[in-house]
Parts: C-alpha cells; structure tokens; sequence
C-alpha cells in the first residue's frame, strides 16, 4: 500500500519537518468575548429602572451612569487584554497547544493524529469584524475551540491542520490576504445550484414553520399582555413565553437526536460483532458491510449503508467512514471509525482490527450497564420520599394519631 503524495507532490518522508509555529489571538478578541458580560451588566441595571405598576423610578446623574459604564468597560478591557496577552496558539512536530491563564497557567494539547474535522465558525460578533474561530473535533463531546483569527488566516490555518493531522509536513503560510466581512471565499468553487435571493424569501414565508413561530409568537405575547398588563411582569411574561416558544423546535430536534444517538450506541455492538463474524468467515469487507446493513437493526443499518453507497460511488473507505463519525457523536462509534482508518492507511488485517474493536465495545457496554445499575439508587431515592414514604406515614400513624386526638379530646371535656 503506497503513501499518498503530499501537497507539493512529494511523499511526506521526503519534507523537511515542520518548524514550530506560534499563532496568537487577534487583537479585538477581548472585545467580542467580553460583549455579552457588559450586555448582562447594562440589562441587569436598567431593569431596575422599568415602570413596575409603582410609578417610574428617577434616573440617576448622568455623570454617575458614565462613570459606572467607563469603569465596567475599563475593567473588561483590562481583563480581556490580560486574557488575549496570555493566550497562544503552539503548533509542535506532534501537537497542537492552546496555552492561556495569566495567574493559572492553563495548557489543552490536541495531538494531530486524533483530529478528525476543523470547522470554520463565524458567530455573529465576529462576524461584524471580519473575524472567526476554529473548531476542532477531536472524537470527544467538547470540540477544542481557536478564538478568534481573522477570517483568511483561519481557513489558512485550517488548512494547514489538516494538512498536518494526515501526516504531511507541511509549510504553514506566513501571510494571507486581507478580507473584509462581505469577502466571499468560495467565489472560485463550481456552482452547482443557484437559488434566487426571491425565491428563499418566498419558500421561508409560506413555510408552516413561519407561520407557526409568528402565530405562536403573538399568542404568547397576548397572553403575556393579558396576564401582566403592560408592566414588567407583563413585559416578563411576553419574553419568557417568546424564548420558550423561539428554542422548543430547536429542544424537540435535541432530543430526537438524542435518542437517535443512544439506539445507535446500543446496536453499535451487536452490528460490530456481526461485521467481526462475516469478515473472519472470508467474506470481503464490503460484502460483510451490506450483510450487516440487511440483516441488523437500528439507526447503525442506515449510517452503514450510507458509508456503503458512498464507496460505491467512488469515495475512499476512509473518508466515508470519516463522515459517518461527523455524523455522530457516539464515543464508541467514533473510536471505531478511527482505528478502521488507521489499519486502511496503514495496510494492517482489518479482521484483527475489527475483532479488537468488539472485544473493546462488549467491555465498554459492560461497564456502562454497570454505570447505570449504580445510578438505580440515587434514582429511585427522590420517588420514594416523596411519593411512598408519605403515603406509608399515613397509614402506619394515621390511626394513632386519630385515637390520640380523640383521647386528647375526650379528657378535655
């Protein structure tokens, strides 16, 4: 099995290793993290301010509200410059390093063979700047984040990571272009299909979900109004109810994809061991593939028949597993997806892979079972003090504390 060629046509043996590359944060970074946290402050003072049924409140001296603001924006400042002084990023010949923490030195390695997707993220504050973080999926619940770089030296750097975690030694680029935030990167791509800016207005209007979060949107605020008059508690109410209703599709979908998630992590292991039988048995690994995605159940069948297909129609094994772990967020599955890659750059059995694998995966649903039997207690702790304890009370007591009031009562007279 033959090495890829690397980004300038070379094998990767035949580069010079990479030299230490050291990134830092860009300078507005204090800026836009800290935005939130003086919203907060602004919104948590004026409320005290907003009519409540009791008459308006006076304002303070305009010299006070200055000050106040200067102050707070003076202390962010020099709490951002600190944290941005401080913070860098250090890629080595192995790793990448995120240093940062001006008292508590603070260091996160992410070492190159474990990354599996770097995204390019714009939220909105940094998009106002022409700026974006990276994020870094390396197989765990919490990808590892790179704020914020500006937008040409992110995909750069992006790039180069990438280049780095498949193994080439790559040469980082030192200048990028400068962008603006209306710049479009994608300009040079192939347009495959092109949408008029009326037409995308025209679908989002006369789609259900518009007119749901819009019909919705003014009952909540109605019944808000109707509650609370046109007071703070109405103005509460209207806000409460518009952010529960504005986030449930978005809590709906979480938990669908939840329970999605947790069916392919139980039938994650039975497919594997099925997957182990067929491929010792002699069958070829996508012969066995399409086996398991007949013959099993759960949402496992469908991703491996989507990996399947995906090789049919000429993408590499790696790479469609590679999108199957993308498309979950299931630890075990995305340590499998891993080691298959690993043993088809490599050139290793993938029979002895695949048994490994299911021996770790029978361990690890073993111990989560086990995990889950020392919850039981804790569980069904709350239940049955609320719920068993005060019925038993009242039928154990209930009959003596009844003859205790009538003794009571009848020496009383």
């Amino acid at each position: 099995m033959t090495a890829d060629p690397g980004p300038v046509g070379f094998p990767p043996d035949a580069l010079p290793p990479a030299a230490k590359l050291t990134e830092r944060p860009h300078p507005l970074t204090p800026f836009i993290r800290g935005w939130v946290v003086l919203l907060a402050v602004v919104i948590s003072m004026g409320r005290e301010f907003l009519p409540n049924g009791e008459g308006p409140r006076p304002l303070p001296p305009l010299e006070i509200i200055v000050a106040v603001v200067a102050a707070l924006a003076a202390a962010a400042g020099v709490a951002g410059y600190i944290s941005w002084r401080f913070t860098r990023f250090v890629i080595d010949a192995d790793e990448l390093r995120v240093d940062t923490g001006a008292i508590f030195r603070r260091s996160i390695r992410i070492a190159f063979d474990k990354v599996q997707s770097i995204d390019v993220v714009q939220p909105l504050a940094a998009r106002m700047f022409g700026l974006a973080e990276l994020q870094i999926d390396i197989g765990s619940h919490e990808r590892s984040k790179l704020r914020y770089l500006q937008l040409g030296r992110a995909y750069a750097l992006r790039d180069y990571l990438l280049a780095r975690a498949r193994g080439y030694q790559a040469e980082a680029a030192t200048t990028t272009r400068s962008v603006s935030v209306l710049t479009d990167l994608h300009e040079a791509d192939e347009v495959l299909v092109q949408v008029l800016p009326q037409t995308l207005l025209l679908a989002a209007v006369t789609s259900h979900e518009f007119w749901a979060i819009v019909l919705g949107g003014l009952l909540f605020v109605t019944v808000g109004l109707a509650i609370g008059q046109f007071t703070l508690r109405g103005l509460m109410w209207c806000g409460g109810l518009s952010i529960f209703l504005f986030y449930l599709p978005d809590i709906l979908i979480y938990n669908k994809g939840v329970k999605y998630q947790d069916e392919l992590r139980r039938g994650l292991a039975d497919a594997l061991d099925m997957l182990t039988v067929c491929v010792e048995a002699g069958q070829g690994f996508d012969a066995a593939l399409l086996q398991v995605a007949r013959a099993a159940s759960g949402p496992i069948t469908g991703e491996f028949a989507r990996v399947l297909s995906e090789i049919q129609i000429g993408k590499s094994r790696g790479d469609a597993f590679t999108g199957l772990a993308d498309r979950t967020t299931v630890p075990e599955a995305k340590n499998f997806v891993s080691a298959l890659v690993q043993a088809d750059r490599l050139g290793l059995p993938v029979a002895s892979v695949l048994r490994e694998q299911s021996n770790q995966m029978r361990l690890v649903r073993r111990q989560l079972a086990e995990e889950k039997a020392q919850k039981v207690p804790v569980k069904i702790l709350f239940p049955v003090m609320l719920g068993i304890l005060p019925a038993l009370f009242v039928v154990v007591i209930g009959p003596g504390g009844i003859r205790i009031a009538e003794a009571f009562a009848t020496t009383g007279h």
